[in-house]
């Protein structure tokens, strides 16, 4: 014979094992929110060193146009730019200096032909490499390119 009403469990023992399939679900979360939450950490940190890198070689290249101006040689040009840009690696720098005319053509004689009313042009490359290369890939090309006139 069956029993009209069959003996319930302990509302204590009901909440122990609730309470283990909550401690279940939350390391199940727990799982699935780490690795967006650490791709998002680590992607500021690493957009954050991109754009120093970006900022160290706008300066670097602005410094040897600057340098250029003074001393239109091509070694003194380069390491005034391997100085401001020290703390980058040197293997991932290049270096391009040139000279223009007021009519935009190349100087003649190359640098040696600059004179007042001329322009140097320096153009810095680097290859910045990422942390994270999830969207962009392990390498991350930034350039940039500074004109001054000769007075």
């Amino acid at each position: 014979m069956a029993l009209a009403n069959p003996p319930r469990c302990h509302p204590a023992a009901t909440a122990g094992r609730k309470r283990q399939r909550g401690r279940g679900q939350s390391l199940v979360e727990f799982a699935l929110i780490v690795p967006a939450f650490m791709l998002i950490a680590f992607g500021i940190f690493d957009f954050g060193l991109a754009f120093d890198t970006s900022l160290t070689i706008s300066n670097a290249a602005r410094e040897g146009a600057r340098a250029g101006v003074t001393s239109p040689t091509s070694a003194a040009i380069t390491s005034r730019v391997r100085t401001v840009a020290g703390r980058l690696n040197d293997s991932n720098l290049t270096i391009a200096v040139t000279c223009k005319t007021a009519a935009g053509a190349a100087c003649t004689g190359g640098l040696a032909g600059a004179t007042s009313g001329t322009t140097i042009v320096v153009t810095v490359g680097y290859t910045y490499r990422m942390i994270t290369p999830i969207l962009f890939g392990t390498a991350l090309p930034i350039s940039s390119t500074a004109q001054m006139r000769v007075e």
